[in-house]
């Protein structure tokens, strides 16, 4: 939907999101019919889907299947221990997935699940008791629970993850182009001697992968080293983000700019810079990914890649719906765009700039 001057709203159409995406009108609908021998490159796909989710395009036949089906019960599962409501990320795709649910007099249910859930007894108890037609599942799973649910019968849609070998309906962002953003800023910004550091996650999550992969394209395509000792790993939260950068500071050569993957390592990483009687940007450039909402009120307020959270949950919810409404369609893999938002965390340097940077770095300050 899109604003008209008097302020009321009117429906985005298919010709403009063509228009944003640069395609003629023709390719943006065979990009939505998913006709079978109809050949469209990964780029041209991601960028129609992009501009889709920028203009909040939503696709009539989606809309009148939406309000033809029967679907009137839904459910969110979480993996033990995420909060459901309270989480940075994950409570704004639910946020998402419920005004989807009121636009269209669906009713949700809540529940988690242990990280080990493989036997019928560990499902929620709205699958035990059949309460719901459909699960949206947000976040990581291990893949035996996707196994249960389909032994189950039970559809589902994966949201902010993805199982290439289980080919499963999903909905994730522009992962690996946002690790390329966030790293190819901080080399275009002047941090090449020595290349960005970056603080990653654990490798069993999809979006930490292709994050990484991000950041190692954008590294390769500017000619500069991949170098192991700047690979920090930590957990995603705040507590790793800030014993990592205290490790990366600690080095011969301590970077001057690091990527994070996501915004909680970056707070806890600017933490550990001014524990050290540093300052961000001014010896060390940070960048977070997802956007949450305490990004922009860090001090300084943190450059990040902005997901769309809220349209993940919405695009999530409909593809459940047309799921339960055909179970025989092919699977579909739905990747939201991201963007470079950039606040006050980084900084251009110059090469004279890395050398003093770099002593100030090296400096350790007095006990």
């Amino acid at each position: 939907m899109s604003k008209k001057e008097d302020g009321s709203t009117r429906r985005v159409g298919l010709r403009q999101v063509a228009q944003r995406a640069g395609v003629s009108l023709s390719t943006a609908s065979n990009v939505f019919a998913d006709k079978p021998g109809v050949a469209i490159s990964e780029e041209t796909r991601n960028a129609v889907l992009a501009a889709a989710t920028e203009l909040k395009y939503q696709p009539r036949p989606r809309q009148e299947i939406i309000h033809r089906s029967a679907v009137t019960t839904l459910g969110v599962v979480l993996r033990k221990p995420l909060p459901l409501l309270t989480h940075p990320f994950y409570s704004y795709v639910i946020h998402g997935v419920q005004g989807a649910c009121e636009e269209h007099n669906i009713s949700l249910m809540y529940g988690r699940v242990d990280e080990d859930a493989t036997t019928f007894e560990a499902l929620p108890v709205m699958v035990q008791r059949e309460q719901v037609q459909g699960l949206l599942l947000v976040g990581y799973f291990a893949d035996d629970f996707y196994l249960l649910l389909r032994r189950q019968q039970q559809p589902f849609v994966m949201i902010h993850h993805h199982v290439d070998s289980l080919r499963p309906d999903s909905v994730v962002c522009e992962d690996e182009r946002g690790g390329y953003l966030a790293t190819q800023h901080l080399i275009d910004h002047g941090h090449r001697q020595p290349a960005p550091a970056i603080l990653t996650g654990p490798e069993y999550l999809f979006h930490v992968r292709e994050r990484f992969a991000g950041y190692r394209r954008a590294l390769a395509e500017a000619g500069l080293p991949y170098q192991s000792s700047y690979v920090r790993h930590g957990d995603m939260t705040v507590n790793t983000g800030y014993s990592e950068m205290l490790a990366l500071l600690d080095l011969p050569q301590p970077p001057t700019a690091v990527f994070c993957c996501n915004d909680e390592m970056a707070i806890g990483a600017m933490n550990a810079i001014t524990a050290r009687g540093l300052s961000v940007p001014q010896d060390c450039s940070i960048i977070g990914f997802d956007d949450i909402q305490l990004a922009r009120y860090t001090t300084p307020p943190l450059t990040t890649i902005k997901v769309e959270k809220e349209w993940m949950g919405a695009q999530g919810l409909w593809q459940l719906v047309e799921r339960i409404t055909n179970p025989d369609m092919p699977s579909r893999h739905t990747i939201i765009g991201v963007s470079l938002v950039e606040r006050e965390s980084t900084r251009s340097i110059s090469t004279d700039t890395i050398s003093s940077s770099s002593h100030h770095l090296l400096e350790k300050p007095t006990p």
